[in-house]
């Protein structure tokens, strides 16, 4: 499934480790901009990134939608297209914020063209971008490591956190 609703239980051990008042802050701060939220949290597994855009959501009552980009992005033409006007209308539907993981794939170092296979593929990384900049809704991403992101499309984003 290419998109599921977010639901994480706050239990013991559920905050993250950037500490939750920061996260907090930082959506408020995004909020109160009355722009749509564009975030991104990095760190490694297990350091409450989901559990970071829960709280935040949480706070603004809003419900998150959790999509794979692994899922969205197809090899058939004409599918991503297909799958990220569905995940966008159905944020529209809910007002939800659309959270997406595997940021490094969107967001890494640009390479060299040498071939039409790659010149397609940065063709599609900066349609799903556009698309998404343009859409008005909330955007959350996560990634592994800034160290392996593009500076130059970090611009786009309110706040960058890294979560350690």
């Amino acid at each position: 499934m290419m998109i599921r609703k977010l639901q994480v239980h706050a239990g013991r051990g559920s905050k993250p480790r950037g500490g939750s008042e920061k996260v907090l802050r930082i959506f408020r701060k995004a909020a109160r901009s009355k722009k749509p939220i564009r975030l991104l949290f990095s760190g490694p597994s297990g350091t409450g990134k989901t559990v970071a855009v829960a709280l935040g959501s949480a706070d603004m009552q809003k419900l998150v939608y959790k999509v794979s980009l692994s899922k969205l992005i197809s090899n058939y033409i004409g599918e991503t297209e297909k799958n990220l006007n569905a995940a966008i209308r159905k944020a529209e539907r809910s007002n939800a914020i659309l959270f997406f993981d595997e940021a490094d794939a969107l967001f890494g170092k640009r390479t060299r063209v040498r071939d039409a296979h790659k010149r397609y593929a940065n063709q599609e990384v900066s349609y799903v971008l556009n698309r998404l900049w343009r859409s008005g809704r909330d955007l959350v991403f996560w990634a592994g490591s800034l160290d392996a992101l593009d500076r130059r499309r970090l611009r786009r984003f309110q706040e960058v956190l890294e979560i350690k």
